[in-house]
């Protein structure tokens, strides 16, 4: 099945590997249709919140050719609340020499996302340019610290730094603790600790870049990756993974009363894809029938004296949770429940 995976035409291959040494060859050429195809599933199926984060993932290939990296860097857009990657750009050795500028400026797409949101970055991405250029665009930034590059110059966006000293303690998310050296003189002792309230950019940052950092962690578990000889399919594997999660997102927004764990998803998305292409649903009727062809639906239970066009199946077409029900005509199995009526939503 590996030698068969190719992400794009052989008849593009070949142009492109013909360009190589040239400007207009295209280094990720070999994945370029499937990498266009899920950035444009990402943005069209979801609708990110106002805070939203952007991040780096490494990607490591594994092989060592002379024209291949050894590892990708994939710079992504992430809704802070829920980990839905919205968006994605992956770095390549002819990127441009500004990466942390450019990266961020690529992922926002003003166009498709519109303007008003808050942007939480590290401080990579940190620099005076970008937040003021931002902040022309209608967007707030949040960042750690100064560049080194912007240190000998007075920055034009105000920015949040951490408390750096090291006798600094964090008590819990609203107040730190630090040494205040005028009382001491005063009430002539050695330490005199005073609680400090955290800014509330600070305590916005930690919040949301941890949820990161968990979405990046969720992502990590049960990948679908595994050894192979070419480059490209190991940025296909982590493209499955990101459209596992999201999809994994999108279902438990749809059902916050009966949410699953990525394990849970798993199992279910596993599970219908084996029936689907083991032939098990080929009752689903794919053509439209006749418009003048009277249909009648009904409701039956899922025993075992039912027609062999369930195929014993107790899983909702769906939302791919257990039911009792199913369609008799359709011969799929739905749900049908007051807080969760699938059957009526399967034949809209």
């Amino acid at each position: 099945m590996l030698k068969c995976l190719h992400l794009c035409s052989a008849e593009d291959d070949a142009r492109n590997q013909a360009a190589r040494e040239t400007p207009a060859y295209d280094e990720l050429g070999q994945i370029k249709p499937v990498y266009s195809q899920i950035v444009q599933a990402c943005k069209e199926n979801y609708h990110p919140q106002q805070e939203i984060s952007i991040n780096e993932r490494m990607v490591s290939t594994k092989t060592r050719g002379i024209q291949t990296q050894p590892e990708y860097k994939l710079f992504v857009m992430i809704e802070s609340a829920t980990g839905y990657t919205w968006n994605m750009y992956i770095s390549t050795a002819t990127s441009k020499k500004r990466l942390s500028y450019e990266s961020v400026m690529n992922l926002l797409d003003t166009n498709a996302l519109g303007t008003g949101y808050h942007v939480y970055v590290d401080d990579f991405y940190t620099s005076s340019q970008l937040f003021r250029d931002l902040l022309a665009k209608r967007t707030g930034v949040c960042g750690t610290r100064h560049n080194k590059m912007d240190q000998r110059r007075r920055p034009a966006v105000r920015k949040v730094e951490r408390p750096t000293r090291s006798h600094d303690v964090f008590n819990d998310t609203s107040s730190v603790q630090r040494r205040d050296r005028f009382q001491a003189r005063q009430t002539r002792r050695r330490r005199v600790q005073v609680d400090l309230p955290v800014p509330t950019p600070v305590k916005a940052h930690d919040e949301f870049m941890r949820e990161v950092d968990a979405s990046d962690a969720v992502i990590g578990y049960h990948k679908v990756s595994h050894k192979a000889k070419k480059w490209f399919r190991f940025l296909f594997y982590h493209f499955v993974d990101i459209a596992v999660v999201n999809s994994l997102v999108l279902y438990n927004e749809a059902n916050k009363d009966d949410t699953l764990t990525k394990i849970e998803f798993n199992e279910s998305l596993i599970s219908g894809l084996a029936k689907r292409g083991s032939g098990s649903t080929s009752a689903v009727r794919e053509t439209p029938r006749p418009v003048s062809e009277k249909i009648t639906h009904y409701l039956v239970y899922l025993t075992e004296g039912e027609p062999a066009g369930l195929d014993g199946q107790t899983r909702c077409r769906k939302c791919q949770r257990e039911t009792a029900v199913g369609c008799k005509t359709c011969q799929v199995p739905l749900c049908f429940l007051p807080e969760r009526n699938c059957y009526a939503a399967w034949h809209d």
